[in-house]
C-alpha cells in the first residue's frame, strides 16, 4: 500500500514518503535535542514551541502513519506594479502563492484515491515538515537549511498528513547536508544579510531578511539591513536562485504575471484593509495568496518601488 501511495502522488507531479506514526516520538526527541543545543535563536524557539505540535490529535480513525508530500512550487512569480507612470516588475518567491492551495489539491486527489480502499487522511499543518522530510528519506538539507527533494529542488511546499494506512517498516534516515554543499559557497556568499554562516548548520534567523519583511509594516527594518538587500515582495530567494541544484528547476511552472494598476498600487501602499478593496483587487490578492501579508506591503513596496 505504501508503494501505491507514493506512485499515485508522483502521477500528480508530487513526491511523497509514508512514515510510521510511532516514529513521531523520535521526531520529538530531535526537536528536544535541538532546543537544548543552545544554537536556536528566539525566532527559531518560537517556531518549535508555538507552531509545531507532535502530539497526535483525536480523529475518527486510528493514526498509523504520516504521509509527507513535496509539491513543486513556481520558482518565482512576477507581479507588475504600475507606479508613477512606469510598470515595475517585482517578484514573489517560491511557495508563497500556493502554500494554501497545495494542501487542498493534494488532499483532494489523495482522498479520491483512498476512499475506495478504506483509508483516510487528515492535513497535519503543525507537524515539523523539514524534519519529517529528512527522517523519512524524502529530502535532504542544503547549506541554507532549506529542504531539497530529488527531481524538484528546493522550490517546494512540504505538506504532511495523518493517515490510517499501515506502515510497519522502521523508516528512519540520518539527517545530512547535500554533498554538493561541501564544495559550494554560492548561497553563503550571496545571502544579502549574512544569515548563512560557515561554522554552523543552522542559519542565523535573526539575520534572515524573511524574518523582517513578513511582519506588519509598523515594524521597520533594522538599520543594519542595507536597502539593496530587498529583492522580493515578501521573503528572500537569493540563496535558492543561485543554488546550482536549483538551476534545472528555475524556469519550471511559469505562470502569467499578475498586474496591479497605479490606483491599486496606491491602495496597497496606503495599507488599505482587504475589506475596502474592489472585487478585482481581492481576486488578484487571492490568486497570489497575499491576504495574510497585506500589512507588510506598505513598508516593503515603499522600498522596492524606489
Amino acid at each position: 500500500m505504501v508503494g501505491l501511495i507514493e506512485k499515485e502522488v508522483k502521477k500528480h507531479g508530487d513526491r511523497a514518503k509514508v512514515f510510521p506514526a510511532r516514529n513521531l516520538k523520535r521526531i520529538e526527541q530531535d526537536s528536544r535535542n535541538t532546543m537544548n543545543s543552545g544554537l536556536l535563536d528566539k525566532f527559531q524557539k518560537n517556531i518549535v514551541n508555538g507552531f509545531q505540535d507532535i502530539n497526535l490529535p483525536n480523529l475518527d480513525f486510528t493514526i498509523r502513519s504520516i504521509i509527507i508530500v513535496a509539491s513543486p512550487s513556481p520558482a518565482t512569480v512576477t507581479v507588475n506594479f504600475n507606479w508613477q507612470g512606469e510598470k515595475v516588475p517585482l517578484k514573489l518567491p517560491s511557495t508563497y502563492m500556493d502554500m494554501t492551495t497545495a494542501p487542498l489539491r493534494i488532499e483532494n486527489y489523495l482522498n479520491d484515491f483512498l476512499k475506495s480502499l478504506g483509508y483516510q487522511i487528515k492535513y497535519a499543518p503543525r507537524l515539523p515538515r523539514n524534519l519529517l522530510a529528512a527522517r523519512s528519506g524524502l529530502g535532504t538539507y542544503g547549506r541554507n537549511n532549506l529542504c531539497y527533494v530529488e527531481g524538484l529542488g528546493s522550490f517546494i511546499n512540504l505538506v504532511p498528513f495523518y493517515s490510517n494506512i499501515p506502515c510497519e517498516d522502521d523508516i528512519w534516515h540520518e539527517m545530512f547536508q547535500m554533498d554538493i554543499c561541501k564544495g559550494c559557497r554560492d548561497c553563503l556568499d550571496n545571502c544579502p544579510t549574512g544569515a548563512i554562516v560557515e561554522d554552523r548548520f543552522l542559519i542565523k534567523t535573526e539575520r534572515c531578511l524573511t524574518y523582517y519583511n513578513e511582519v506588519d509594516s509598523k515594524w521597520d527594518f533594522p538599520e543594519w539591513v542595507d536597502k539593496s538587500s530587498h529583492n522580493s515582495i515578501y521573503g528572500c530567494s537569493r540563496c535558492q536562485d543561485v543554488c546550482p541544484v536549483n538551476k534545472r528547476y528555475i524556469d519550471d511552472n511559469k505562470i502569467k504575471p499578475i498586474e496591479f494598476t497605479e490606483e491599486e498600487t496606491s491602495l496597497l501602499l496606503e495599507g488599505k484593509p482587504i475589506e475596502e478593496l474592489s472585487r478585482r483587487m481581492k481576486r488578484k490578492i487571492k490568486v497570489l495568496n497575499m491576504s495574510d501579508y497585506l500589512a507588510a506591503l506598505p513598508r516593503n513596496l515603499n522600498i522596492l518601488l524606489k
